[in-house]
């Protein structure tokens, strides 16, 4: 059976949530020691990062999980929110809601259901240091809420079958889980690999007070310093919502669409603006060329003639075909007015009826009669509404004998200006379109770049540096070029800054066997000269005969002083050494010098203690 490390917590100083005198911290350990012994009892080996009341840093019970042989990690917890008695029920928080971390938090929470707390699912919190800092599938169980009366009660009362829920919960996912192949894969990125551990507490110390989580493993008989973990980079894609892309695509189109609307309602409005100048002018043009067609009809000048219009000798109400022929060739329609009534023209009502014969407004008469000319835009005539314009038709001699009358159909107008806003509007569709399809290709070239930075990106960060960047990627001369450059940078960086943290490593540890073979040389020096000393105070006792022997004695001690020195020396030099590789040794390096200070000390004194016994030798 599996191993399943349990965490209470909080603890010591850190009570966690607090409500009318209960802190969580309690309930928490209470909790986790019913938990592990249930499970215990059910053949599952159980380890508690805490079994009493201490503290612990989030990181600290992730380190004590990872530095364990568990395959489990299970942190037990009461929830809380800013007002009493507001939210209930049980909740499961993990990394990523896959593999066996959401069998955790379905698995648990189903069974606490059960038990009478409402289930409000799983969430998924990839901050939180326990379950970002450990190995091994992990999930943090949210019993309730602390200052919730109900969820206080339910827990009081069923204290037991809520440690069984819990437990049972855990034994559903052990037993059926494949650890191999269910197991979410994590990626880490590797900081240093030391022999001893405390060299590596240190760095991970470091670490942590520059800001960087950090965590110590055990591998291979080493220690290894680690920063980060991370799970598979598509599921943390898929929450992330929209992509930039789609957000920079929804910018333009947005814009690009109001863009569109506007210069539609502007040219709506312009169209018919333009369309009633264009109509009046195409009105004007009209009757001047029907006046051109009627001077080349006859040379004569107007008159008037038993009632009868006439130009020259041609009677101008007599014939309608050149009115009709007009009509037909420019689609305007045409009437001779012969004094306030219709003599000749190609308007018919709604029965199809010539309005030959009908009279004109008294207004436009009036105006008429003074010599002006008359435009309106919605001029009502039977049932149909014009463009209309009239002009006095005045002899040589200024005198009026009638008017002209030229006119829009204004449903053949609205048509006309239908067809032309339809024209106008497409045309603008279809710049949007292609404008839009510019900018979705170059997003799409864009896109591809940023993915694919993104993703060496967080290559680098589950702990990859073997990143390559295309060339065509770093040889552009834009933005991305220079983000995808800074990146192969950064790469390269990393990749020496851990060359050099493996190569102190090793020669940290290559000099901490050198100063193992220093101490052993100055203890064996150290146990020569006691050896000399000793000699030479049996030697005091028998001056008489032992002379010769003193003085070889002297010299050996003279020797291993000498070799002391040089011992002495070389440790200075490795402690010089070491203290350039590794600023954590300083203080054993203090205590080495001080050390190799007080023997030069003391050498001075027995070489000076050497002299004098020399000296009053050779006086006695």
């Amino acid at each position: 059976m599996a191993t399943v490390m349990l965490d209470a917590g909080h603890g010591g100083y850190d009570n966690g949530a607090s409500f009318e005198g209960r802190k969580e911290k309690d309930d928490n350990l209470n909790l986790v020691l019913a938990i592990g012994n249930i499970l215990e009892n059910n053949g599952v080996d159980v380890l508690y990062t805490r079994t009493t009341d201490i503290y612990q840093s989030p990181n600290e019970k992730a380190n004590i999980a990872n530095r364990s042989d568990a395959s489990y990690f299970v942190s037990i917890h009461r929830n809380s929110s800013p007002q009493s008695n507001t939210y209930s029920g049980v909740q499961t928080l993990v990394y990523a809601d896959a593999g066996i971390p959401a069998l955790f938090a379905q698995n648990i929470n189903r069974e606490l259901e059960k038990v009478g707390y409402a289930n409000l699912g799983t969430s998924v919190r990839p901050n939180l240091a326990v379950l970002r800092g450990t190995n091994m599938p992990a999930a943090l169980v949210e019993v309730g809420f602390i200052n919730t009366e109900q969820d206080n009660r339910l827990l009081d009362l069923k204290f037991p079958e809520t440690a069984q829920a819990i437990a049972d919960g855990i034994l559903q996912t052990v037993q059926g889980a494949n650890i191999e192949s269910s197991e979410v894969e994590t990626y880490s990125l590797e900081l240093g690999v030391f022999m001893h551990e405390k060299n590596a507490q240190n760095l991970a110390k470091t670490l942590q007070e520059e800001g960087y989580e950090s965590y110590i493993e055990v591998v291979n008989n080493c220690y290894r310093v680690g920063h980060g973990r991370f799970t598979n980079r598509m599921e943390a894609k898929k929450k992330k919502g929209l992509q930039l892309m789609g957000k920079i695509s929804v910018v333009v189109a947005i814009p690009m669409a109001a863009l569109v609307l506007l210069g539609c309602l502007i040219g709506v409005s312009g169209m018919n603006g333009v369309s009633d100048i264009l109509m009046k002018e195409q009105l004007e043009s009209a009757e001047y060329s029907f006046g051109q067609i009627m001077d080349g009809l006859s040379d004569g000048d107007y008159r008037y003639e038993n009632g009868t219009l006439y130009k020259g000798d041609y009677d101008v109400t007599a014939n309608e075909n050149v009115l009709t022929e007009f009509k037909e060739n420019t689609g305007i329609e045409v009437s001779i007015v012969v004094g306030n009534v219709r003599g000749a023209t190609t308007m018919s009502d709604a029965d199809g009826k010539s309005m030959k014969g009908q009279s004109i407004s008294e207004t436009v008469y009036e105006k008429l009669k003074a010599g002006e000319a008359d435009y309106d835009q919605k001029l009502k005539i039977g049932s149909k509404n014009y463009l209309a314009y009239y002009m006095p038709i005045k002899n040589a001699s200024g005198e009026i004998y009638g008017s002209l009358f030229v006119g829009y159909d204004k449903n053949t107008v609205s048509a006309m200006t239908r067809s032309n806003i339809y024209k106008m509007v497409g045309t603008l569709c279809v710049i949007a379109v292609a404008v839009m399809a510019v900018i979705a290709f170059l997003m799409r070239s864009i896109g591809k770049v940023l993915h694919n930075t993104v993703d060496h990106l967080e290559e680098v960060a589950d702990g990859s540096l073997n990143v390559m960047v295309q060339n065509k990627v770093l040889e552009r001369n834009d933005e991305l070029g220079e983000v995808s450059r800074s990146l192969q940078k950064l790469v390269s960086s990393f990749k020496e800054i851990v060359k050099n943290i493996m190569t102190a490593s090793a020669e940290l540890d290559s000099f901490s066997g050198e100063f193992k073979e220093s101490f052993d040389n100055i203890k064996e020096s150290i146990s020569n000269i006691n050896t000399a000393v000793d000699e030479i105070a049996n030697g005091a006792t028998q001056q008489a005969g032992d002379t010769q022997k003193a003085n070889e004695e002297v010299i050996n001690m003279g020797d291993a002083l000498d070799a002391t020195a040089g011992n002495v020396i070389a440790l200075t030099d490795s402690a010089q050494k070491m203290s350039d590789y590794n600023s954590s040794a300083n203080e054993i390096l203090e205590e080495l010098l001080e050390t190799s200070r007080w023997m030069m000390y003391r050498n001075r004194q027995m070489k000076q203690t050497v002299l004098q016994w020399r000296f009053r030798r050779q006086q006695n």
